[in-house]
């Protein structure tokens, strides 16, 4: 039942963010609705402020990546919209976590240098879910400022139950990509997130199974060093 909830909580959030891409069209996307959108990030409501994050993201965005994995789609390309990267690092200072993370997926998106700066800054952010996410996105600039926190959230997921995370395996999935992204290393195909598989409970008890065979043995390379010959 709880396996339901977590499922039917999922589909909703992904529901919710097709609804609001289908509002923000590139007939919308000009410097006057940008205006727009920026003044509400200041709005009381937080349900207001993420919907003018998201909206202000798909104008800023230089690129198209896709998932936890963060998979490019295609070239980079022109903003619809310049100037939105200092809103949208105000923004990463919201005071709800969850907007603050779709913040920083909005400056990643950006591929601006002041992004950067930004995630650096969020890697002493007081959730550590946004410090993950933070040492995340750098990855894909090839910065590895954010590895320690990367190494301690490897820590927390091995030990926390996966039913009492809604986002657990979001987190390891984009965790496990980044170790790839900034390594130059793999230890096998990343899996599907089980909660979005529509498969028998076997199918989705091996996916679980092959995350907490992933996280592990990416701890044990982290632990590994090297016997010191006695002589």
């Amino acid at each position: 039942m709880r396996r339901l909830m977590l499922i039917l909580i999922c589909v909703a959030q992904l529901s919710a963010s097709a609804t609001t891409d289908s509002r923000v069209s590139k007939a919308t996307q000009t410097k006057e609705s940008a205006a727009q959108l920026c003044k509400l990030l200041k709005d009381p409501d937080e349900k207001v402020r993420a919907q003018a994050i998201h909206g202000l993201r798909m104008m800023a965005r230089c690129t198209n990546r896709m998932g936890a994995r963060r998979i490019q789609r295609g070239p980079d390309f022109a903003p619809e919209v310049e100037g939105l990267v200092p809103y949208l690092i105000s923004a990463a200072s919201d005071k709800e976590e969850s907007n603050r993370v779709s913040a920083l997926y909005a400056l990643a998106d950006t591929r601006d240098p002041l992004a950067v700066h930004e995630l650096r800054n969020r890697l002493k952010d007081p959730s550590e879910k946004v410090r993950l996410y933070a040492a995340c996105f750098l990855t894909e600039y090839y910065d590895a400022t954010g590895l320690p926190e990367m190494r301690d959230a490897l820590a927390r997921l091995r030990q926390t139950d996966p039913v009492d995370s809604l986002d657990y395996y979001g987190q390891a999935e984009m965790l496990l990509a980044s170790f790839e992204r900034i390594i130059g290393k793999g230890f096998g195909q990343i899996p599907l997130n089980p909660l979005f598989s529509s498969g028998s409970p076997k199918q989705i008890q091996d996916l679980e199974k092959r995350y907490h065979i992933l996280l592990d043995t990416w701890a044990e390379w982290w632990a590994w060093e090297p016997k010191i010959e006695e002589k």
